[in-house]
């Protein structure tokens, strides 16, 4: 929300992103988002990553010098992240107080503890489907389920209501459902 808000406060002009590395990175087993936020961060990191001699060079002590470098510095980084587990550079990364975090894939990340305690998702019966997870969006009334919001329409279950809105007659309707043109109640 704040990078769109600096989009359109700039006037369409993007801020320069602060720090490098930001992003999202392949490990040996999978992928690991990392944020170099602060200048201070960045020795850190070199030394987590196995390449103390980058964060020693005064030459990428800043983050704009470390951009500008950054066509000869990523897939050095890349490389080295390639090395080991995900879980081993989120110790690591963790220890030397680096912003970072494993991807999750779909089934990790509706099963992570933090996405239940959270309620960051809600079980809803789909008919004819079963239950399909729904995000809650970030808002003062998350999504209950139970409630008219979270009631979710069997598939073509206002088929008639939409052709109707649309300006079709009743007859017709009935016609397009007879001839398996549209289906629903």
């Amino acid at each position: 929300a704040v990078r769109v808000i600096e989009h359109v406060a700039g006037g369409g002009a993007d801020a320069p992103i602060s720090g490098f590395p930001l992003g999202t990175f392949r490990t040996a087993d999978g992928w690991i988002n990392i944020s170099v936020m602060k200048d201070s961060q960045w020795p850190p990191f070199c030394r987590a990553i196995g390449r103390p001699d980058l964060g020693g060079d005064p030459a990428l002590a800043r983050a704009a010098d470390r951009r500008v470098r950054a066509a000869e510095l990523s897939p050095v980084i890349e490389a080295a992240l390639r090395a080991q587990p995900s879980a081993h550079w989120c110790a690591l990364l963790q220890e030397a107080d680096i912003l970072n975090e494993r991807v999750q894939d779909y089934d990790a990340m509706l099963g992570h503890p933090q996405t239940q305690s959270a309620g960051t998702v809600t079980w809803l019966d789909q008919p004819g489907v079963g239950k399909v997870p729904y995000p809650n969006l970030p808002g003062p009334q998350p999504l209950q389920a139970g409630t008219p919001r979270a009631a979710l329409p069997a598939v073509g279950g206002h088929s008639r209501a939409v052709l109707a809105a649309a300006g079709y007659a009743a007859g017709e309707i009935d016609a397009l459902f007879a001839a398996g043109v549209v289906q629903g109640h």
